[in-house]
């Protein structure tokens, strides 16, 4: 079953990844990510069962 977690927003310079580099804010899919709507996905998500046999 899908739990909803309330989301963590982090933006690109908040992020770190394991090496201890960091994401550049005009990486193009950082720019994508910050224009899909997170919420509406997760609303959507919830609606479908995760197995539908």
């Amino acid at each position: 079953m899908y739990r909803k977690v309330e989301p963590v927003a982090a933006r690109a310079a908040e992020f770190e990844l394991p090496n201890g580099c960091k994401l550049a804010e005009d990486n193009r899919w950082v720019m994508m990510a910050q224009l899909i709507p997170w919420s509406f996905l997760c609303f959507f998500v919830s609606i479908f069962p995760l197995y539908s046999f």
